[in-house]
């Protein structure tokens, strides 16, 4: 048994339902990234097909499938969840003005999926509404090129900033608090701004783990150098 785009009814719609989309009964686009996503997630081949294999994970056909060995991506996914695309994770400004190549690899792309799948979509969702990515994947030109850290996650696919400001929506202490005690994160940074509203959020979720929960708040000495200390509410 397999369920395959342009497939409906109520299996369908089980399906939608076990992999964390609306139940609408159609197996169209969205569907075939968020079933990418799940093979991804549970170790099994991403087709967007959801195979016997894939309905069994889910929970819709019995018995189970073993996760000890997880099927690495043979291609960049167009979807990184139900809502975000690959080309919203690596867009740049910076990069299309100097003519860097900011594509990701593919160990980048799996780190992305992890993370869209435990943080991203999840505030989405949570939201209702859209979430704004000020900036995701960094190549390491481009890292080098807007003077990034050396060992930035941005630079791993494991990290994206949000900022909210001046859109419809959460505000950027919504979205930070909201992460802070809900999400599994490896690490999420209060970017500047004052006590009341961060100028945007940085989180991370590190690739197969473990998260450290690491909360820090980004601000400037008075030379304009940038330092970090631990959160406090």
């Amino acid at each position: 048994m397999r369920l395959n785009k342009g497939d409906k009814g109520k299996l369908v719609s089980q399906l939608q339902k076990a992999i964390g989309l609306d139940p609408v009964g159609v197996y169209g686009p969205k569907t075939v990234a968020g079933v990418q996503v799940f093979q991804h997630l549970k170790g099994l081949p991403n087709t967007g097909i959801a195979d016997e294999a894939t309905l069994k994970a889910a929970g819709i056909l019995g018995g189970g499938v073993k996760e000890e060995k997880k099927a690495g991506l043979t291609e960049l996914p167009e979807k990184l969840s139900a809502n975000f695309s690959m080309k919203e994770f690596v867009h740049s400004d910076t990069a299309k003005r100097r003519g860097i190549d900011n594509n990701p690899g593919l160990e980048h792309a799996e780190a992305a999926l992890e993370l869209f799948a435990n943080i991203v979509q999840p505030i989405r969702d949570h939201f209702g509404t859209s979430i704004f990515l000020s900036s995701g994947y960094r190549s390491a030109a481009l890292n080098k090129a807007i003077g990034g850290s050396q060992t930035s996650q941005h630079s791993k696919g494991e990290a994206v900033d949000i900022d909210m400001d001046g859109r419809k929506g959460p505000e950027n202490e919504d979205v930070f608090h909201y992460i802070r005690k809900n999400l599994p994160f490896d690490q999420l940074i209060w970017e500047f701004g004052d006590s009341k509203r961060p100028d945007w959020v940085h989180v991370s979720y590190k690739k197969g783990g473990p998260q450290r929960g690491q909360i820090l708040a980004a601000k400037r000495n008075s030379a304009g150098k940038t330092y970090y200390e631990t959160w406090k509410a």
